[in-house]
Parts: C-alpha cells; sequence; structure tokens
C-alpha cells in the first residue's frame, strides 16, 4: 500500500460516501440530446477527441429512450474487440440479459444470431456501441457491414467514437441514413458553462463566461477549471484551457489534480489503477474494502475520471487521460518489482474469475512471459479455431521466441496466425527455430504438430507440390481423434489435386472432410472445404450448383462462426464471381465491397486474385478503366510483396486481356513478350487452378493471336487445348475455348464453322448458367451472336432451338442490344411452350417466390418468412437461374404458367 494508507484514507473516502452528492459536473446535455432525439436516421455517431462527454450524452440518451419504453443494449468496445469473435462476443453478451430474451449458448457468436436477439416487432431497440474506435480492423469493418445491412428497422444504432473508423459511415451520412453529432455540438454552450459552475463559491457570472472563452466550452478543460477553482488556483487553469490533449493537459492532472488531493485518497486511486477495468469485487480483493461498491460510486461523485462502462454496469473505468497519470505516478513511488507483483495478483484474480485472456495482459505487463506463455498454451487452440489471428499474433508479439518455442500448441498458433496474415518472413523464422528444437524425429508429436501449423504456411504461400507432400505426412502422424488436423490435411490435398483436375479424387476427400470440420467445430475449414468444392464445380460447368452450395455454405458460417471471418471472406470471394458470371453487378460489388479487405489480409492466393478479377472486371464493364487499371496494379503489388508469382501472372493476364479488348495490340504483344521473360515457368505451370483457368493459362496468349489475325497458329493451339479441356471435364475452359474458336472461324470467313463451334458454346454455357464467360468477349462475340440469333429462325432442324432463343435474348439483352422482340420469345405463352425449370424449386424458393408474387419487398418477405434479406436475394437468384429469367415480373409469369404457385 502506497502512503497513509491505513485509518485516515477510510476516513476520508468514507466521508465523501456519506456526502452522497451526483456526480460533480454533471448536467443535461439539452442540445445535442434534443438533436438525438429529434432525429430520423437509424444510425448515429456521436464522435469527437476525448475529453468532450461523449459517454455522458450516450447515457443521457439512453436513459430517456428507456424511460418513453425501448429496449436499451449497451456495448462499450474495448481494446480487445479487433477480432469479430470478442467484438459479437460482448455485443451478444449484452443482448442476451436483461430486456432482451435468453437464449442458450450453443457456438460461437454470429451476425444472424445477434439480429436474432435485437429483432422484437412492435418494440424499438436502442443498440449503444460506445468506444467504437477500437474496432478499427478489415474483419470488424466486414461483420459491421454485415451488420449494417441486416439491421431491422426497428433497431436504431447509436455510436461513440474519438474518429469514424468505418468508412461505411462516411458513406451512410451521406445517404442520410446517418447523422452525425461532432465535437461542435458536443462543446458546452455559456449555458450550459453556467450551470456547470454553479455552487462553485465566489465565482462571478463575468468570470465564468471568461472561463468559457478560454476553453471553447471543452468538457475535460471545464472539469479541469472547477477542480483547480475548489483549490483556489485560478490562474493554474488558465495554462489548460483550449489547448487540447497534450503534454500540458497530463501534467495539470498530474500536479493540480492528482497531487492535491487528500494522500489517503490518492492511495486509494493508486491501489486500483492498474487494471483496465474494475468491479466492486475486484477492488475489495486489491484493498481489502469491504466497501468498495461505496468507495467507486464515491470517486465517480467526486468528478474523479471514473465512469462505467454503461448503464447498469457493475464495471466501470478511469478515463484514459487520469489513468495514464495514475499509472505514472504509480511507476514514480513503486519498484519495478513491486508493479510487477501487482500486475501479477491482478492476473491470479482474474484467473480464478475464468478471465484467462484478460490475466495473459497483465502477466506480460509484469514480464512473466513464461506463465503467460503457459496459460496462452492452454487455451490458444480456441482462438485457431475461431479465427482470431489478430489476437494471437498481438500476444505473441510480446513473447521472447526462446520462451514461446516451449509450448509447441502456442508456437503452432504462431506460425499460423502470422502465416495466414502473410508475415512469411516471421512465421519461416519460427518454423526454422522450431525444427532446431524438435530435431529430425519425423514420428515425434512435436514434429506432427510443427507439420501441421506449416501446412498453413504453405497454402498461404502457394507453395502446392510442398503443401501436398506435406499434407500427406501429416495425415499420416494423426489419429482419428484429431478431426480438426485430418480436415485441414484433406483440404491441402483437395487444392493441389483440383489444380491437377482430378476432380473425382477432390470429391472423395471433400466429403471426408466435410464430416470432419464438422465434428470440430472448425468453421475456417468447412469454408474452404466448400470453397474448393465450388471450385471443381464451377470448371466442371455446374455454375448454378457452385452457387447453391457456396449461398448455402455462407448461411451456415455466418450462423455458426462469428461473420467476416477469413471462412466467410473466402466464400465471398467465390459468391461474388457467381455474382458477377450471372451479370449481377451490384451484388458482386457489394460482397467485394463488405469482404474485400478481409480477403487481402487473408487466406490462399486463389480467392484472393478472384476478388480482385471480378474487382477489376466489374471496373471494366461500367467504363471506369482507371480503376479497372488500378486493381490490376495492386493485384501485382501483393503478388510481389508476398513473393506469390501466380498472382503477379494473373495480372499480366489481365493487363494483356484488356490491351486486346480495346484494340491495343501492340501493347498488348509488349506486355506479353514481357510476362514471358519475367515469368517462363508460368507458361509451363501443369498446375491450373480455378482463378487462372479460363484465362491466364494461355487463353489470354490466344486471344492476343486472334486479335493480330494470327488464326492458323492460334486454331492450332485451340484444337488440342479443348480436346484435353473435354476430357478432363474442365467444362469453363471448354467454353472459353469454343468461343475463341468461333471467334477465330468468323473472322477466317468460315461462318457455318464459327456458328457450329458457337452453338457448342450456346449449349455448354445454357447449361452451366454462364452469361460474362461469354459477354466479356464483347463486340466480336456481341456480333456473332446477333448473327446466330438471327439465323436461328431458319434452321428449325437444330435440336438445341427451343431452350437456346430465350439464352441467346438473354445474353443480347445483357449486353445492351435492343432486340424489338415480342414477350412470347423469353415466356412461354401456351401449354405446348411450357420448358421446365432446369432444377425443381425448394419449397422456400417456392415461398418466397409466393412473397413476390404478392408483391412484397424484398425486407417485407424477409420479415414474413423470418429470414434475412440476404437469404431472400440468394433464393431469388437461385429462382432466376432455373426458370431461365433476369426478373421478378418474369419470375411471377413463367411460375404461375408452370403451376409452381397459385
Amino acid at each position: 500500500m502506497l502512503g497513509a494508507a491505513g485509518d485516515r484514507r477510510d476516513r476520508h473516502v468514507q466521508a465523501v460516501i456519506e456526502a452522497d452528492h451526483r456526480p460533480a459536473g454533471l448536467i443535461s446535455r439539452r442540445r445535442p440530446l434534443d438533436r438525438l432525439l429529434r432525429s430520423g436516421a437509424r444510425i448515429l455517431v456521436v464522435q469527437a477527441p476525448a475529453g468532450f462527454g461523449k459517454t455522458v450524452l450516450l447515457q443521457q440518451y439512453a436513459d430517456t429512450c428507456k424511460s418513453r419504453g425501448d429496449r436499451v443494449a449497451w456495448v462499450r468496445v474495448d481494446a480487445q474487440a479487433y477480432d469479430p469473435g470478442p467484438f459479437l462476443e460482448m455485443l451478444a453478451s449484452t443482448l442476451a440479459g436483461g430486456d432482451f430474451p435468453a437464449r442458450e449458448r450453443t457456438g460461437p457468436r454470429s451476425v444472424p444470431e445477434l439480429i436474432e436477439l435485437l429483432n422484437a416487432p412492435g418494440r424499438r431497440t436502442l443498440l449503444v456501441l460506445d468506444n467504437f474506435e477500437h474496432a478499427m480492423s478489415p474483419a470488424i469493418d466486414s461483420l459491421f457491414a454485415q451488420l449494417l445491412r441486416e439491421l431491422p428497422r426497428s433497431v436504431q444504432l447509436c455510436i461513440g467514437t474519438r474518429v469514424l473508423p468505418s468508412r461505411r459511415l462516411v458513406a451512410l451520412q451521406v445517404t442520410g441514413d446517418t447523422e452525425v453529432i461532432d465535437e461542435a455540438a458536443l462543446a458546452f454552450s455559456p449555458g450550459e458553462t453556467f450551470e456547470f459552475f454553479q455552487g462553485s463559491p465566489g465565482l462571478q457570472p463575468a468570470q465564468v463566461a471568461e472561463i468559457h472563452a478560454w476553453t471553447n466550452g471543452w468538457p475535460v478543460a471545464l472539469q479541469c477549471v472547477r477542480l483547480c477553482l475548489s483549490r483556489g488556483r485560478m490562474r493554474r487553469a488558465e495554462a489548460v484551457a483550449d489547448r487540447g490533449i497534450t503534454r500540458e493537459l497530463i501534467d495539470f492532472l498530474t500536479t493540480e489534480v492528482l497531487e492535491n488531493l487528500d494522500p489517503a485518497l490518492r492511495d486509494f486511486l493508486l491501489e486500483i489503477c492498474l487494471p483496465e477495468r474494475l468491479n466492486a469485487e475486484l477492488v475489495e480483493h486489491l484493498t481489502g474494502r469491504p466497501d468498495s461498491a461505496e468507495a467507486l460510486q464515491a470517486i465517480e461523485n467526486a468528478g474523479l475520471f471514473l465512469s462505467p462502462l454503461g448503464p447498469r454496469s457493475d464495471w466501470v473505468r478511469f478515463h484514459n487521460l487520469f489513468r495514464r497519470c495514475l499509472l505514472a505516478r504509480l511507476q514514480r513511488d513503486l519498484s519495478d518489482r513491486e508493479i510487477a507483483q501487482r500486475h501479477v495478483d491482478v492476473a491470479n484474480w482474474l484467473i480464478d474469475q475464468g478471465r484467462q485472456e484478460d490475466a495473459v495482459e497483465h502477466l506480460l505487463a509484469a514480464g512473466r512471459s513464461e506463465a503467460a506463455a503457459a496459460l496462452l498454451d492452454g487455451i490458444i487452440n480456441q482462438f485457431v479455431v475461431r479465427e482470431q489471428l489478430e489476437l494471437i499474433e498481438r500476444f505473441v508479439d510480446r513473447i521472447p521466441d526462446d520462451v514461446l518455442l516451449r509450448f509447441r500448441s502456442l508456437t503452432a498458433a504462431a506460425i499460423i496466425a502470422y502465416g495466414f496474415r502473410r508475415y512469411f518472413e516471421r512465421a519461416n523464422s519460427l518454423v526454422e527455430q522450431l525444427h532446431a528444437v524438435v530435431g529430425g524425429d519425423p514420428e515425434s508429436p512435436e514434429q506432427a504438430e510443427l507439420n501441421f501449423a506449416h501446412l498453413f504456411m504453405l497454402a498461404a504461400q502457394d507453395r502446392f507440390e510442398e503443401l501436398n507432400e506435406l499434407a500427406e505426412r501429416t495425415w499420416a502422424q494423426t489419429t482419428d481423434e484429431d478431426a480438426f488436423k485430418r480436415g485441414v490435411c484433406l483440404n491441402a490435398q483437395s487444392i493441389w489435386l483440383a489444380g491437377q483436375g482430378r476432380f473425382e479424387e477432390v470429391q472423395q476427400r471433400l466429403e471426408l472432410a466435410r464430416s470432419l470440420h464438422e465434428k470440430s467445430g472448425h468453421y475456417m475449414g468447412l469454408a474452404y472445404c466448400e470453397a474448393i468444392h465450388s471450385m471443381v464445380l464451377s470448371s466442371q460447368g455446374r455454375i448454378p450448383e457452385a452457387g447453391h452450395r457456396l449461398a448455402n455454405a455462407m448461411q451456415v458460417i455466418e450462423r455458426g462462426a462469428v461473420g467476416g471471418v477469413s471462412g466467410g471472406s473466402v466464400l465471398a470471394a467465390y459468391l461474388a464471381e457467381h455474382a458477377y458470371e450471372n451479370n449481377d453487378l451490384d451484388q458482386a460489388a457489394q460482397l467485394l465491397d463488405d469482404f474485400g479487405a478481409l480477403i487481402e489480409q487473408h487466406g490462399v492466393v486463389d480467392p484472393l486474385a478472384t476478388s480482385l478479377l471480378v474487382g477489376a472486371r466489374i471496373a471494366r464493364a461500367q467504363g471506369d478503366f482507371a480503376e479497372m487499371e488500378s486493381i490490376i496494379d495492386r493485384m501485382a503489388y501483393l503478388g510481389f510483396r508476398h513473393s506469390t508469382p501466380r498472382l503477379v501472372g494473373y495480372a499480366r493476364a489481365e493487363s494483356i486481356r484488356h490491351a486486346t479488348l480495346v484494340g491495343d495490340l501492340d501493347l498488348a504483344q509488349e506486355r506479353l513478350d514481357r510476362w514471358r521473360a519475367e515469368q517462363p515457368a508460368f507458361f509451363s505451370d501443369k498446375l491450373m487452378f480455378h482463378a487462372g483457368e479460363a484465362e491466364a493459362c494461355h487463353i489470354t496468349e490466344w486471344r492476343l493471336m486472334i486479335a493480330q489475325g494470327d488464326h492458323v497458329h492460334a486454331r492450332g493451339r485451340l484444337a488440342p487445348a479443348s480436346r484435353e479441356a473435354r476430357s478432363a471435364r474442365r467444362i469453363r475452359r471448354l467454353l472459353k475455348l469454343r468461343v475463341l474458336t468461333a471467334m477465330s472461324l468468323n473472322a477466317s470467313g468460315r461462318v457455318p464453322e464459327a456458328q457450329r463451334a458457337l452453338l457448342e458454346a450456346l449449349d455448354l454455357g445454357l447449361a452451366g448458367g454462364m452469361l460474362r464467360s461469354l459477354l466479356d468477349e464483347q463486340q466480336p462475340l456481341i456480333r456473332l451472336l446477333r448473327e446466330l440469333y438471327n439465323n436461328l429462325q431458319s434452321q428449325p432442324e437444330l435440336p438445341e432451338q427451343d431452350g437456346l432463343k430465350p439464352y441467346l435474348v438473354r445474353l443480347l439483352r445483357a449486353a445492351g442490344e435492343s432486340l424489338d422482340l415480342p414477350q412470347a420469345s423469353v415466356l412461354p405463352q401456351g401449354p405446348d411452350e411450357v420448358v421446365m425449370p432446369l432444377e425443381p424449386l425448394t419449397e422456400k424458393e417456392r415461398r418466397v417466390l409466393t412473397c413476390v408474387a404478392r408483391g412484397l419487398s424484398n425486407r417485407d418477405a424477409a420479415d414474413r418468412l423470418c429470414v434475412s434479406t440476404n437469404t431472400i436475394k440468394w433464393h431469388l437468384r437461385n429462382v432466376f437461374e432455373k426458370l431461365g429469367i433476369t426478373n421478378r415480373v418474369q419470375a411471377v409469369a413463367v411460375a404461375r404458367h408452370l403451376g409452381l404457385i397459385e
């Protein structure tokens, strides 16, 4: 204990308790409060630097909402909320009590679970997120995007933050969905300043006006002045007025506030300042005071910068500025050893309370890295499963390597985190050091743990040959009880097999992998499993089936795990491409906007390349060539930065493709020659992955040959490539090859052969539901499609004609062609012209279609069926694909004609 911390301290604190007055300087913020109450925005943001009373205003607004019957949930975002798991845990735990229905937790928190807790038809809900500036990571940004999109209309979101950490809030402010209360609105008015200083002895109105002018109404400066005046130190108060959060203010708090406190009270504050958050039980543990709750209330009432974490919360915290002053004084008065012991004391209490993660912070602060590592080693696997990679990284960065390497699970988790976040140098260093420690025994458990961690790094580095070999060895080192590890091994093997086109073997492994991931509850592994499966289906031209699997997997991931994690982001990359292939550019762009930053931060090359290519294609389709080139440049930059040649190659191919399509053939050839010189291995690589199989793997080069008029050489390459693709059942690639063949033949004047090649491509495209694979070839192909459509009427013998004509119309209309066609050309009109769906509609799809037929919007249909609007969109997209149409009106007409709905 510091100073005279005995009876004298107790008497002083007790005297403050008995005074029982409200917190010093607490006044009603009528102007900003009235603005909040009058606002019709669904999202309110209270944004200002520290010391502007954001939390006080939010509490007053929440109390007012509560008094009029609203449900209120208050979450104070803390510094540990940089991963989706802790962030959602805070929100869901808050919503699971009080006015909100209790739910039995069956797994990690998720956005759908949060939305279900928030949704209370007929009753308004206020969700307050205070200290939101802590939520500044790509993962939280993705999660926040989902939350904003799914937020029920009965919910108002109120955010307190020092900065606007999410560009989404800025964008929403422009649309009118968000209203921002800034520091100008939070500064005290002259009237509020007069109210604040009521009761200050001997202070005249003119002096109050002068103080207001000094401070410009800055609340924390006014509080400092008030504390000075209570000790008769008016002149010193002028020194901190209107300076902002500066060293002068911190010095002021130390010398003019802390030093002038009663020694007993100051000692009490120093005893309890070490933990970032406090409650009565922790304070009693630290000080031995049985009246700790009353003592905390006394400190708050005295205006000493202590505030609750939220309404009705048992936890409180000091304002960060004041806590810094307390900690600085603590370091002056105590030795490092004594402070470390206090950290250990706090850590032990937290461990007893089951708060191991918080305890690790204090053990590390105490310099007890070995104790922290031992504690982490026991809980680290849950961080891996929940994909809290940033948390893992933040902890292990503070543990010396010689200590870290003694704990195999922790070291393995560190390698996984560094590897998957593409910090390869650090990950490789740990792998090498662990190899040296473990030795060469391939049968040792330590070697198995190392091999497993190394799998993640090899996948992130795109080293597939090594990945497959290591996956086989790691599988042999595991048992049936290692469901998590074996599932990851199967994923790794499947990626390599998919690159070789051995699709049947891939599907066999993925079926087993899926069951293992479900058994272990590893959603990231499950997401990659489904992503690999969708890659195989897409390669085989089974685009609708791939889309269904991706959508279903996304729903499982969003409901079973935290939204916005890397597992969800890898699915989003392929879902965006699926939406783009179906010419739904808005949906594709939305997915990339939600998950793009997270895709870039995590994962393997293929989903990253896929997302960037889709983004570039969308920009090009919208005529924004500057944005397209920026995305291509970023792809190349990331490839060089992370030493992933495939990413660089895809960027080179896309830039050549663009130059070819705009007719700058000299530039295209120059880029191709430079690409060949830079990456000769790229042109001989036998592995063919999703992002490049229909473009970068030679097709870019052959398109340029056709544009240059070198048709003989082009078709000489296209013919064997088509045979190989057909033999390997790479239908997506075969379609592109047949399209290029048709274009070459047509340009050579061999029109009948060109139309036969195009008919084969269209047959593949119709069966696979592909649009952009054809449309992206632009005018040369569009002209050929138009000619084919005009000739179809004179070729009634073509068996493909019945199904082909609506498909051709859809392609031409999507290309912007003006077709003066009767409705009968698109929709069946009579019983003899009925075209049954490509696949039967599910019961859920029928229900959604019925809602659409009744004129309900997506939001209304979602409310009626108790699902999210995203779910409604996915079902509608599936319906459109199955019925071969493009909009809601056509869907209802066809469904009624076929008797699918009443």
